[in-house]
């Protein structure tokens, strides 16, 4: 499983870009847990950016590797690999890679939800991965208010779910995922 924690680089446009990466294997275990390096000034902060994921304006100064030899690294880890996703199209685009180059599994596009678009014409859409996790695993200390976002728990819990919810109800539901699952906001 791949999770990026991005932020916005470059002026006046601001680019998503990877300032955190995790890739967590089918046990749970965290494979790879690295921070990009970046100078002071080469990225745009947020008061939201420094609450939700810890990102300062001097806090990447210190840290792995500078992007372009983190995204090689993590795109050699994931050649021949299955990699589940949340969102995943956002992760491989804030590392420089094109989603069509890996062979890819989006969690998020098993579980939807109905809503209303304006114009009045029902839409469906990829559900919230707070809410399908919140769902299976009530009790799971994910994305907890308060605590600083870390890509590994989120690469984590999307493993999980992947592992032990998906995996499972694919056993006895072998149906299209654009038919009746057995979780469905309305």
């Amino acid at each position: 499983m791949l999770n990026c924690i991005l932020f916005y680089i470059g002026r006046p446009k601001y680019d998503n870009v990877c300032a955190k990466v995790a890739i967590v294997n089918h046990k749970l275990e965290v494979e790879y847990n690295k921070t990009t390096r970046m100078a002071p000034g080469e990225y745009h902060v947020t008061p939201m950016s420094t609450k939700i994921n810890g990102i300062t304006a001097t806090s990447l100064a210190r840290e792995d590797l500078p992007p372009d030899e983190l995204y090689e690294e993590v795109a050699e880890l994931l050649k021949e690999r299955v990699v589940v996703t949340a969102a995943g199209t956002g992760d491989f685009s804030s590392l420089g890679q094109n989603i069509g180059d890996f062979d890819t599994f989006d969690i998020q596009n098993h579980w939807f939800t109905e809503k209303f678009a304006p114009g009045g014409v029902l839409v469906r859409e990829p559900m919230c991965l707070k809410k399908i996790i919140a769902h299976y695993f009530p009790d799971y200390p994910f994305q907890v208010p308060g605590r600083t976002h870390d890509p590994s728990e989120d690469a984590i819990a999307v493993m999980k779910l992947f592992m032990e919810v998906y995996i499972e109800i694919k056993k006895d539901n072998v149906t299209s995922r654009m038919n009746e699952d057995p979780f469905f906001l309305r």
